[in-house]
């Protein structure tokens, strides 16, 4: 069925905005080219286009050159590929089954998925608008200063969360967000925002990672089942740096996570920080890293920086008493002078490595791995896990969500992956 004139221009926009969406659409309107979804189909990828322009527009230009040409200065291996802007999870809302009950890290429900990406009545909504979807702002650095020394909060009260539905998204949701945005198909890794600095430095520091092959894309995800104490020194100086009272609480309604695709040796890896990975935007719209520490581990620092796309970071001068008497203001520059040119040579060297490792390891097979300690070769290890360990859901879900999904439990591949996506 020929389209229109005006139905031309929105998909045009559209294949200029959002190839992958395009491609997508198109092939939904040539399965079933009625008028009325060719028309639903291109409204709502024209909007999907106008809210990527903006970001665009607002926030990514200055972030991405001024990170770009800081994370050459630490290795050639490194590029950025891609800065694809954020996304909120909304941490409000209802679980549809206790923790408790779940089999594992990939077991979520299509309502949870909708409600804590924001997706409002089947509309391609898997992405936020920029006004629901940035991290907070810089205070103004005289304002603070000038309230300097200061006490952090001391409370014998536990105030927090574990990190877990419904305050912190599945494995899924930033795949899903990703998706909308790029070619998944091109990605070989997928990471969360404290891998770097566990493939660098070989120590797991008590954390559990669980490795999972999708297609020709590995997941390396920490799974570890911990505490967020909102009032630990950390989120009291994130809240200070960003305009907010310090003990106040109730602004924590929303996660934000920032998206980025990194060319690591040759690799294509997408990165997925959130947490204390994306603390505020300066003026520039830049991303800055808060700290509060006296002796910070600047190995650390600086690996967190780079999967958090940071190119600033703010760190706190504190007392063993619990004080905050002055802050410094470091580039990501400055952060790599703190650690010796052989010394970021290396972990480098050891990133791209642990990466070739676990691809080699991995092979073929699907089921999930859990990361082991690295042997005396330097080369990580991985664990067997049953399938209940899976980082994607289960088939199920796909089923839930998707009105065109056939009741046969054989949907696999990229056909469930498009349902599943469609959905939102």
């Amino acid at each position: 069925q020929e389209r229109e004139p005006w139905q031309n221009s929105f998909w045009d926009a559209c294949k200029t905005h959002l190839p992958p969406v395009a491609a997508e659409l198109d092939r939904s309107a040539a399965m079933a080219p009625t008028k009325s979804l060719l028309v639903c189909a291109a409204v709502a990828c024209m909007e999907a286009a106008l809210a990527v322009r903006h970001i665009e527009s607002e926030h990514a230009p200055n972030r991405r050159n001024d990170f770009s040409a800081a994370l050459k200065a630490f290795d050639q291996k490194f590029q950025l590929e891609k800065d694809l802007g954020f996304y909120t999870w909304h941490t409000n809302c209802t679980v549809s089954k206790p923790y408790s009950s779940r089999i594992g890290p990939g077991d979520v429900e299509a309502d949870e998925l909708r409600c804590g990406l924001g997706a409002e009545g089947g509309l391609r909504r898997g992405w936020r608008l920029p006004e629901d979807a940035a991290p907070a702002r810089l205070a103004k650095m005289a304002d603070v200063q000038a309230r300097l020394p200061l006490s952090f909060i001391r409370s014998k009260t536990f105030v927090g969360f574990r990190n877990r539905l419904p305050y912190r998204p599945p494995p899924v949701a930033p795949l899903i967000v990703a998706s909308k945005l790029i070619n998944i198909s091109d990605i070989d890794f997928f990471i969360g925002g404290s891998a770097l600095y566990t493939l660098a430095s070989g120590q797991l520091d008590r954390s559990k990672y669980t490795v999972q092959k999708w297609r020709n894309m590995i997941m390396i995800q920490c799974t570890s089942d911990y505490i967020i104490h909102l009032l630990n020194r950390n989120f009291q100086f994130e809240r200070l740096l960003s305009g907010r009272n310090m003990g106040k609480l109730d602004g924590d309604k929303t996660h934000v996570e920032h998206l980025q695709v990194l060319r690591i040796g040759k690799f294509k890896v997408l990165v997925a920080a959130g947490a204390s990975g994306v603390d505020a935007l300066d003026d520039r719209g830049r991303m800055v890293e808060f700290k509060a520490a006296s002796k910070p581990n600047w190995k650390k620092t600086m690996l967190r920086m780079i999967s958090s796309g940071s190119g600033r970071l703010m760190l706190g001068n504190t007392t063993l008493y619990g004080k905050l008497t002055g802050i410094e203001q470091y580039s990501l520059q400055q952060v790599y002078s703190m650690v010796p040119q052989d010394d970021r040579r290396a972990l480098a060297d050891n990133i791209t490595s642990s990466l070739n490792s676990i691809r080699q390891l991995v092979g073929e097979q699907k089921n999930p791995f859990e990361l082991g300690k690295w042997s005396k070769k330097g080369s990580p290890t991985l664990l067997p896990l049953d399938r209940n360990s899976s980082l994607l859901p289960d088939v199920r879900l796909v089923r839930s969500c998707s009105r065109t999904a056939p009741s046969s439990a054989a949907t696999t591949g990229r056909r469930r992956w498009l349902m599943l996506t469609d959905c939102f």
